[in-house]
Protein backbone atom coordinates (compact mmCIF):
# COMPACT_ATOMS: atom_id res chain seq x y z
CA UNK A 1 0.00 0.00 0.00
CA UNK A 2 1.18 3.55 -0.63
CA UNK A 3 1.85 6.04 1.69
CA UNK A 4 -0.45 9.32 0.92
CA UNK A 5 -0.63 12.36 2.45
CA UNK A 6 -4.39 13.58 1.46
CA UNK A 7 -4.49 17.36 0.00
CA UNK A 8 -6.26 20.19 1.96
CA UNK A 9 -9.74 21.64 0.84
CA UNK A 10 -8.03 24.97 1.28
CA UNK A 11 -5.20 24.12 -1.34
CA UNK A 12 -7.82 22.54 -3.70
CA UNK A 13 -9.81 25.26 -3.73
CA UNK A 14 -6.63 27.50 -4.52
CA UNK A 15 -5.57 24.91 -7.02
CA UNK A 16 -8.80 25.48 -8.98
CA UNK A 17 -8.96 29.32 -8.46
CA UNK A 18 -5.72 29.80 -10.52
CA UNK A 19 -6.64 27.20 -13.11
CA UNK A 20 -10.07 28.81 -14.01
CA UNK A 21 -7.95 32.15 -14.49
CA UNK A 22 -5.69 29.88 -17.21
CA UNK A 23 -9.24 28.55 -18.38
CA UNK A 24 -11.60 31.95 -18.47
CA UNK A 25 -8.39 33.06 -20.57
CA UNK A 26 -8.43 30.25 -23.12
CA UNK A 27 -11.54 30.38 -23.19
CA UNK A 28 -12.13 33.84 -23.74
CA UNK A 29 -9.94 33.28 -26.96
CA UNK A 30 -11.49 30.52 -28.05
CA UNK A 31 -14.55 31.36 -28.31
CA UNK A 32 -13.80 35.23 -29.89
CA UNK A 33 -11.75 33.75 -32.46
CA UNK A 34 -15.08 31.25 -33.01
CA UNK A 35 -17.37 33.98 -33.10
CA UNK A 36 -14.76 35.95 -35.48
CA UNK A 37 -15.44 33.43 -38.03
CA UNK A 38 -18.96 32.74 -37.36
CA UNK A 39 -18.86 29.31 -36.26
CA UNK A 40 -21.47 27.16 -35.15
CA UNK A 41 -21.20 25.51 -31.81
CA UNK A 42 -18.47 28.31 -30.13
CA UNK A 43 -19.79 26.63 -26.85
CA UNK A 44 -18.08 23.23 -27.50
CA UNK A 45 -15.06 24.88 -28.90
CA UNK A 46 -14.55 27.24 -25.38
CA UNK A 47 -15.14 23.73 -23.33
CA UNK A 48 -12.86 21.51 -25.33
CA UNK A 49 -9.72 23.00 -24.41
CA UNK A 50 -10.81 22.93 -20.66
CA UNK A 51 -11.32 19.07 -21.49
CA UNK A 52 -8.07 18.67 -22.93
CA UNK A 53 -5.96 20.52 -20.30
CA UNK A 54 -6.95 18.72 -17.27
CA UNK A 55 -7.03 15.66 -19.24
CA UNK A 56 -3.78 15.28 -20.65
CA UNK A 57 -1.96 17.24 -17.61
CA UNK A 58 -3.29 14.88 -14.97
CA UNK A 59 -2.23 12.06 -17.23
CA UNK A 60 1.23 12.74 -17.71
CA UNK A 61 1.99 14.89 -14.72
CA UNK A 62 -0.34 14.75 -12.27
CA UNK A 63 -0.74 18.15 -11.87
CA UNK A 64 -2.10 21.43 -13.79
CA UNK A 65 -0.23 24.42 -13.19
CA UNK A 66 -2.86 25.33 -10.66
CA UNK A 67 -1.98 22.31 -8.60
CA UNK A 68 1.89 22.72 -9.53
CA UNK A 69 1.71 25.89 -7.58
CA UNK A 70 0.14 25.25 -4.47
CA UNK A 71 2.40 21.36 -3.96
CA UNK A 72 -0.48 19.12 -4.64
CA UNK A 73 -1.26 16.39 -6.99
CA UNK A 74 -3.81 13.96 -8.80
CA UNK A 75 -2.67 9.99 -8.05
CA UNK A 76 -3.96 6.82 -8.37
CA UNK A 77 -4.42 5.59 -4.52
CA UNK A 78 -3.73 2.50 -5.76
CA UNK A 79 0.02 3.08 -6.91
CA UNK A 80 1.15 6.65 -6.12
CA UNK A 81 1.34 7.48 -9.44
CA UNK A 82 -0.81 9.85 -12.00
CA UNK A 83 -3.74 8.92 -13.15
CA UNK A 84 -4.06 7.24 -16.28
CA UNK A 85 -5.39 8.27 -19.60
CA UNK A 86 -8.91 6.58 -19.23
CA UNK A 87 -9.17 8.17 -15.54
CA UNK A 88 -7.87 11.12 -16.56
CA UNK A 89 -10.01 11.30 -18.98
CA UNK A 90 -13.03 10.15 -16.44
CA UNK A 91 -12.39 12.90 -13.97
CA UNK A 92 -11.84 16.09 -16.94
CA UNK A 93 -15.14 14.72 -18.39
CA UNK A 94 -17.01 14.92 -15.47
CA UNK A 95 -15.65 18.42 -14.29
CA UNK A 96 -15.90 20.30 -17.45
CA UNK A 97 -18.80 18.35 -19.27
CA UNK A 98 -21.64 19.16 -15.73
CA UNK A 99 -21.35 22.51 -15.79
CA UNK A 100 -22.78 22.05 -19.53
CA UNK A 101 -26.52 20.40 -18.27
CA UNK A 102 -28.96 22.85 -18.29
CA UNK A 103 -30.72 24.27 -15.94
CA UNK A 104 -29.34 21.38 -13.23
CA UNK A 105 -25.67 21.35 -13.74
CA UNK A 106 -24.52 24.25 -11.40
CA UNK A 107 -26.29 22.08 -8.73
CA UNK A 108 -24.70 18.69 -9.62
CA UNK A 109 -21.23 20.65 -9.63
CA UNK A 110 -21.95 21.76 -6.24
CA UNK A 111 -22.51 18.57 -4.80
CA UNK A 112 -19.72 17.05 -6.41
CA UNK A 113 -17.68 19.78 -4.68
CA UNK A 114 -19.46 19.75 -1.07
CA UNK A 115 -18.60 15.89 -1.02
CA UNK A 116 -14.99 16.80 -0.49
CA UNK A 117 -16.08 17.60 3.43
CA UNK A 118 -18.24 14.50 3.40
CA UNK A 119 -15.14 11.73 3.31
CA UNK A 120 -11.92 10.83 4.64
CA UNK A 121 -9.99 10.93 1.34
CA UNK A 122 -11.37 14.27 0.62
CA UNK A 123 -12.60 12.89 -2.53
CA UNK A 124 -15.40 14.76 -5.10
CA UNK A 125 -17.50 12.78 -6.97
CA UNK A 126 -15.53 13.07 -10.21
CA UNK A 127 -12.33 11.67 -7.99
CA UNK A 128 -14.46 8.82 -6.65
CA UNK A 129 -15.85 7.82 -10.46
CA UNK A 130 -11.80 8.10 -11.73
CA UNK A 131 -10.71 6.02 -8.35
CA UNK A 132 -8.12 9.12 -7.95
CA UNK A 133 -6.96 11.06 -4.69
CA UNK A 134 -5.64 14.40 -4.22
CA UNK A 135 -2.36 14.46 -2.10
CA UNK A 136 0.34 16.80 -1.48
CA UNK A 137 3.51 16.14 -3.86
CA UNK A 138 5.94 14.03 -1.78
CA UNK A 139 9.20 15.78 -1.14
CA UNK A 140 12.00 15.17 -3.05
CA UNK A 141 14.53 12.51 -2.36
CA UNK A 142 17.57 14.53 -0.86
CA UNK A 143 20.77 13.40 -2.99
CA UNK A 144 24.39 13.85 -2.11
Amino acid sequence: MVRLWIAAPHLRLGAAAIDLLILYAIAWVTESSAELFNTRGDEVLAVLPGFLYFWLLHARWGQTVGKRIVGIMVVSPHTGLPPSLRSSAIRAGFSVGIPLIPMFGWLIGLIDKFHLFLNGRRQCYHDKFADTVVVLVPPKAATT
